[in-house]
């Protein structure tokens, strides 16, 4: 598939946004800032999401010239993420041990269960885990989530309205779990 300048330039854009905020989060004290270019530094905290959708719709072209070979699509993208995730996991919990950290909620310690949600990437389904090992991890696991629903999106969801509705419900969806 050919290089869209226009795609390497956004997603340029959101990994310098990405570094921005945590720059910012980690070592700048605000109250020297003038207050319109802290709110664009906060602005950063969108160049995730933004890099979400690039991803997203650089797979749909691919998809559309490419054809769906699916266990060709989950094994490349298997092996783009897992291997350096699982090495993330086991120096994490190498560094930082297995003991209690203060956004674990109750627990005390790392469970094997929360190694095991970790490695299959459902660590996202419990606010307590997913950051539990690997910072930055929630990342990794909402990527791998998207990647599994993608040819289902892909496959039923193929124009505005059909879109719109997908909106619809997600945010419903949303609604509901908050509740």
């Amino acid at each position: 598939m050919e290089r869209l300048p226009y795609i390497t330039i956004l997603r340029a854009i959101a990994i310098l946004s990405v570094l921005v905020i945590h720059v910012k989060l980690q070592s700048i004290n605000t109250e020297y800032i003038h207050p319109y270019i802290n709110s664009l530094m906060n602005a950063g905290a969108r160049g995730v999401q933004l890099f979400y959708m690039l991803s997203a719709f650089t797979l749909f072209l691919s998809f559309s010239k490419k054809g769906t070979n699916l266990p060709n699509y989950f094994a490349r993208r298997f092996f783009r993420i897992a291997p350096l995730y699982y090495l993330a996991i086991a120096y994490y919990l190498w560094q930082d041990g297995f003991g209690p950290r203060y956004w674990l909620g109750d627990a005390q310690y790392i469970s094997t269960a929360n190694i095991l949600s970790n490695f299959t990437f459902v660590n996202g389904f419990n606010p307590y885990w997913i950051t539990s090992i690997v910072p930055g991890g929630w990342s990794v696991t909402i990527e791998v989530m998207f990647y599994c629903i993608f040819p289902l999106l892909f496959r039923y969801v193929t124009d505005i309205h059909k879109a719109m509705n997908f909106v619809f419900v997600a945010l419903l969806i949303r609604f509901i779990l908050i509740l």
